[in-house]
C-alpha cells in the first residue's frame, strides 16, 4: 500500500460474491414473488377446475405368437402342412396396428366422424341424445358447426354454418346442397328440451389422423412377445372401443389371409373330384355292360402270366397318366384368363421340386399383390411390377409344365410299346377279354386318382381346422383412473416454479440491463476504490437529520468513525464532498457529517464551493450574507466577513456560496480560494468543501490541489454505472485525490440490524434511560 493513500484500495484479487446481499436484494421484493406465486397458483387452479379437459390413458395388452404356423399347400403332407409366417414379426405387427388403414376401418365402423356437443362440451356414449346417420358430404362441411333446436310433435329446428334453419322431423332425410344425412333421436332427448344440442361432421382422414396420433403400440419388454397398445381420449369409453375394435379388425385380417389359400386349394380339390366322380361312375357301367352283354364271370387262368406282365407296366403308365393329367390341369387352370390373378391350388404331390417351388413363389407373388391393392390403387407402380413379376412367372411356369409333361409322355410311350409286346400275346385271348382289360385299366386310373385326391381334400380341410389367430389379447382395454392430462400436482409444480421463477428472472434482468447502480455489488464490481460506509434511505425532506437516536443518525455516528479512524495520523484537514451528478446527497451528506464532527468535538468549516447551483444557505436559513463568490470577486470583503455560524448547528462554521455570478469556473481559478483554504485550515480541524459535480464541470478537478481527500457519493438507483466507471478512470489517472466511496440511500433492511423497527425501539430505551 502506498503510504501516503489515505483511504488504500482493496487488493486487486478477483473478489467473492456475497451471497447475503444478493438475496437481500430480492428478499426485499418479497411482495413481488407473493404476487407472483398467488397470481400462477390460482391460475393453475382454475385451468385444473375450469378451462382443462382430463384425458385419460386407456391400453390393452395382446401376446404375440411370432412363429405362429400358416397352411403351406404345395406340401401340405410332405412337409407337415405348415411352415413359419415370415410376416409374423413383432415389429411388423406393431406396423399393421398402427397404420391407417386399420384405424380408417375402425372409425368407420365406430362412427367416429360425427361428433356430438350439449352446451358446448362434447359428449360420447350413452351421454349422446342423438344419432347422425350420414349419407353424401361435400368437404366443405366438415369441421362445421350445426345446432338442434328441439320442438314440439317430434321435430326439431337446424342451423347451420351458414346461420340457414329449417324444422325436420326425428329421423327424415334432411338434404342441403353440400350434402344430406338423417337425424335419430337418442332415448334421452326429452330431458334435454332447454339445453343447447349440437354437433360437426370431421373428415376421415383427419379423424385418422387425430386418432393415429395418440396411438401407441409399444413392446411390454424386450424378452417377451407383449405389445401394450394404448391411446389418450377424454372418454374412456372411447377409447375402449377403439382399442378393442382395433385389435379385432386386425385378428380378423390375419386369420382371413391365413385361410384364403386353404379354401381356394378345397374349392379346386371339390371341382376335380366332382369330374372324377362323373368319369369313374360311366367307366364303371361300361364295365357293366360289357360282361352282362358278353356274360362274362371270369378269365381263364391261362392268360394269368400275361396279365401279370401287363399289370406291372398298367400301373407304371398309370403312374405317368396320373402326372400328365394334374399338368394338364394344371396348365389349364393357369392359361385360363379368369384366373390371372387367383392363387394356384396344390399341385397334389408331383414328384418334381422345381415345379412346386415355382407354385409356391407364384402363390406369394398372389398374395403380396392383394396386400398392396388393400392400400393402394391397381395402377400404382409397386402393383404393376408385381403384375410383371407374375406374368413372367407363369410364362415359366407353363414352359416347365410343358417340358416336364413331354418328358413324361415319351418315358409312357417307352411303357407303352413294352406292353404292347405282351398285348400281341394276348392276341391269342378272345377279343372280348382283350377289351374288358383296356375297360378295367382306365377304370383303375380314374379310381386312383379319385381316391387321391378325397385323401388330399381331407388333410386341406384339417389343415385349416389346424389354424390359430397369431395374436391373443391378455388383457382387455382398460383406462386408468387417473387422468395422464392434465396432472394436478405437475400444473401445481409449475406454477409454483413460475411464481417464483417469474419475479426472480426479473429482478435479475432488471439489475442486469439497469445502467443504475441497484446494490453495494455492483460498485464493487466497478471500481476498487475504499466504501467507507453506507447511508440509508431517509424519507425526511429535511437536510439535516433531527432525531439523533434513529437509525440514520447512528449510521451517521458510524460513517462519522470509520471517517476519523481513515484519517488517524494522516493530514486530512480539507475534505472534498462530491459526486457524479447532482441530486446524489453531497450538500445532505456535507451538512450532517460536519454536526457530526462537530457533536465529536471538533472543530469544523463547511464551505460550499458549488458555485453554480448553491442552496446550503436556503437550506439552512443563513441570513443572506456574503460568501466565497464575493470574497473572491471583491476586495473589500474579507475572509471574517464570510465565516458565519450556521445557526442550526451550534459549534459550526459555515461559508456558503455567495452571490450567483456568471463567471464561477474563472472564480475557482482566483488565487484568492489558494489563499482562503491556507488561512481557515489554521482556524479549523476540518474544513468539509461541497463542490459541484465532478461529471458536470471540472470545478472538482481545480481543488484537487488544495484537499487532502476527496469522499464521493454514490447514490443507490440514482448514480449511473457508466458514471462510477469514469469516476473510476480519473482516479486512476491521478484526477481524484484520496477517494473513497460514501453509499447513499441504501434501503435499509432486517438482516442488516439497523431497521427502522429497531432503530425505534432503541431510541425509546435511551429516551427512558435519560
Amino acid at each position: 500500500m502506498n503510504e501516503n493513500e489515505l483511504f488504500p484500495l482493496s487488493i486487486d484479487q478477483p473478489r467473492k460474491k456475497d451471497i447475503n446481499a444478493i438475496l437481500a436484494v430480492y428478499f426485499r421484493k418479497w411482495y413481488l414473488f407473493a404476487i407472483g406465486l398467488a397470481v400462477c397458483l390460482v391460475s393453475a387452479f382454475v385451468y385444473l377446475k375450469v378451462i382443462s379437459t382430463p384425458k385419460y390413458s386407456i391400453s390393452s395388452t395382446i401376446l404375440i405368437k411370432e412363429n405362429a404356423p400358416v397352411p403351406n399347400v404345395a406340401s401340405i403332407v410332405s412337409f407337415g402342412g405348415m411352415v413359419s409366417d415370415p410376416y409374423n414379426s413383432l415389429s411388423t405387427i406393431m406396423l399393421l396396428l398402427k397404420s391407417k388403414r386399420l384405424m380408417k376401418r375402425t372409425i368407420n365402423e365406430l362412427g367416429l366422424t360425427t361428433t356430438y356437443f350439449i352446451n358446448g362440451s362434447e359428449v360420447y356414449g350413452m351421454d349422446i341424445p342423438i344419432k347422425i346417420v350420414v349419407g353424401k358430404l361435400d368437404s366443405t362441411v366438415y369441421e362445421q358447426p350445426f345446432l338442434i333446436t328441439l320442438k314440439s310433435g317430434n321435430s326439431f329446428t337446424l342451423t347451420d354454418f351458414n346461420e340457414e334453419s329449417a324444422t325436420y322431423k326425428f329421423g327424415q332425410v334432411v338434404k342441403r346442397p353440400y350434402g344430406n344425412f338423417t337425424i335419430l333421436a337418442g332415448p334421452g332427448l326429452k330431458d334435454l328440451v332447454d339445453e343447447e344440442i349440437s354437433f360437426s361432421f370431421l373428415d376421415i382422414e383427419t379423424a385418422t389422423d387425430k386418432y393415429s396420433e395418440v396411438l401407441s403400440v409399444l413392446p411390454v419388454t424386450d424378452k417377451a412377445s407383449v405389445l401394450k397398445v394404448s391411446i389418450v381420449d377424454i372418454f374412456p369409453q372411447r377409447g375402449r372401443e377403439i382399442i378393442d375394435r382395433l385389435l379385432k379388425l386386425y385378428s380378423d385380417d390375419s386369420f382371413e389371409n391365413k385361410t384364403r389359400v386353404v379354401d381356394n386349394t378345397i374349392s379346386f380339390l371339390n371341382e376335380r373330384l366332382q369330374y372324377f366322380t362323373s368319369s369313374l361312375s360311366g367307366v364303371e357301367q361300361r364295365v357293366e355292360n360289357f360282361k352282362r352283354r358278353n356274360e362274362l364271370i371270369d378269365i381263364g387262368s391261362q392268360a394269368a402270366n400275361y396279365y401279370a406282365n401287363a399289370e406291372s407296366y398298367t400301373k407304371t403308365m398309370a403312374q405317368y397318366g396320373l402326372q400328365i393329367d394334374l399338368l394338364e390341369s394344371i396348365e389349364n387352370y393357369l392359361t385360363e384368363g379368369q384366373n390371372q390373378f387367383k392363387l394356384v391350388p396344390s399341385t397334389l404331390g408331383l414328384s418334381d421340386q422345381t415345379l412346386n417351388g415355382l407354385l409356391a413363389k407364384l402363390n406369394e407373388l398372389q398374395l403380396q399383390r392383394e396386400n398392396l391393392l388393400q392400400d393402394v390403387k391397381p395402377n400404382s407402380p409397386l402393383v404393376k411390377d408385381v403384375n410383371e413379376q407374375i406374368y413372367n412367372l407363369r410364362t415359366n411356369i407353363l414352359e416347365n409344365l410343358r417340358n416336364i409333361k413331354n418328358g413324361l409322355v415319351i418315358e409312357s410311350n417307352n411303357y407303352k410299346a413294352s406292353s404292347e409286346k405282351f398285348r400281341s400275346k394276348v392276341n391269342q385271348v378272345p377279343s372280348m377279354e382283350r377289351e374288358l382289360i383296356q375297360i378295367n385299366r382306365e377304370q383303375t386310373i380314374r379310381q386312383n386318382i379319385y381316391l387321391y385326391l378325397l385323401q388330399k381334400r381331407e388333410e386341406a380341410t384339417i389343415s385349416r381346422s389346424a389354424l390359430i389367430s397369431d395374436s391373443e389379447i391378455i388383457d382387455p382395454a382398460r383406462a386408468d383412473r387417473v387422468p395422464v392430462s392434465p396432472q394436478p400436482t405437475l400444473t401445481f409444480l409449475v406454477a409454483f416454479v413460475l411464481g417464483l421463477g417469474g419475479p426472480f428472472v426479473y429482478l435479475f434482468l432488471k439489475g442486469l440491463l439497469s445502467s443504475k447502480v441497484m446494490n453495494k455489488e455492483d460498485v464493487m464490481d466497478l471500481t476498487k476504490v475504499q466504501i467507507i460506509d453506507e447511508m440509508p434511505h431517509l424519507n425526511s425532506k429535511s437536510i439535516l437529520i433531527s432525531d439523533a437516536h434513529s437509525l440514520h443518525a447512528e449510521r451517521l455516528e458510524r460513517i462519522r468513525a470509520n471517517f476519523l479512524f481513515n484519517t488517524l495520523n494522516t493530514r486530512n484537514k480539507v475534505v472534498l464532498i462530491t459526486s457524479a451528478n447532482k441530486g446524489e446527497g453531497k450538500t445532505f451528506i456535507s451538512v450532517n457529517l460536519a454536526a457530526s464532527l462537530v457533536r465529536a468535538g471538533k472543530k469544523v468549516l463547511l464551505m460550499e464551493l458549488d458555485l453554480r447551483e448553491p442552496g446550503l444557505a436556503e437550506d439552512l436559513g443563513l441570513p443572506g450574507s456574503a460568501g466565497v463568490t464575493d470574497y473572491l470577486s471583491s476586495d473589500d470583503v474579507s475572509i471574517v466577513d464570510i465565516i458565519q455560524p450556521s445557526g442550526k448547528i451550534p459549534g459550526l462554521s459555515i461559508i456558503h456560496a455567495g452571490s450567483v455570478l456568471g463567471n464561477p469556473s474563472e472564480l475557482i481559478l482566483s488565487p484568492k480560494l489558494a489563499h482562503l483554504i491556507e488561512e481557515v485550515k489554521g482556524s479549523f480541524d476540518f474544513i468539509l468543501i461541497d463542490s459541484a459535480p465532478i461529471g458536470k464541470v471540472a470545478d472538482a478537478f481545480v481543488l484537487k490541489s488544495y484537499v487532502d481527500s476527496t469522499l464521493f457519493l454514490v447514490r443507490f438507483n440514482h448514480t449511473n454505472k457508466k458514471d462510477l466507471a469514469e469516476m473510476e478512470d480519473l482516479h486512476k489517472n491521478g484526477m481524484i485525490v484520496h477517494p473513497a466511496l460514501l453509499l447513499n440511500d441504501m434501503i435499509a433492511d432486517e438482516k442488516s440490524g439497523y431497521s427502522k423497527k429497531k432503530a425505534q425501539k432503541k431510541s425509546r430505551k435511551r429516551k427512558v434511560v435519560s
